[in-house]
């Protein structure tokens, strides 16, 4: 897994990972990629269970209007406590959702929290700590595909 930080920027291809907080508040990124898909992202938190709670997930699939292929809105509860391992839960809940999908590269998108105690670049390195623990797997001792052939 390679993680790289970047500018803030909307991907035009496969999957981008943002934030909601508890009572379907749209961080930055999301409000952004909400008003680029004609409020696609909005109308299916409204059809759903989602609320933005700690922990919580919705995928939507190729949300019109975007290049993406695939939206990810992950609850991080209260602003007031997130904190490091809020951080690092996040970004391991979108490395979860997204290791059996087949995309290849996601972006990660990181905004201010108002009223959060971690500022934006301490919650950027606790979400890719995250992430990198999440992709972890201990395969030492699993039996190697031989390959077939002469």
């Amino acid at each position: 897994m390679k993680i790289a930080f970047a500018k803030p920027s909307l991907p035009t291809e496969g999957a981008i990972a943002v934030a909601v907080l508890e009572g379907k508040v749209l961080s930055a990124s999301a409000r952004k990629l909400d008003d680029e898909a004609d409020g696609a992202i909005s109308r299916a938190i409204a059809t759903s269970r989602f609320e933005g709670k700690k922990g919580q997930t919705l995928m939507i699939l190729a949300p019109h209007g975007l290049g993406v292929s695939r939206v990810l809105l992950i609850g991080l509860g209260k602003a007031k406590e997130i904190d490091a391992q809020g951080a690092q839960a996040f970004g391991g809940t979108a490395v979860a959702q997204l290791l059996t999908s087949g995309e290849t590269e996601v972006v990660v998108a990181v905004d201010a929290v108002d009223g959060s105690a971690l500022v934006t670049a301490e919650f950027a390195a606790q979400a890719g700590f995250g992430a990198r623990l999440r992709s972890y797997t201990f395969d030492k001792y699993m039996t190697k595909q031989k390959k077939e052939g002469l």
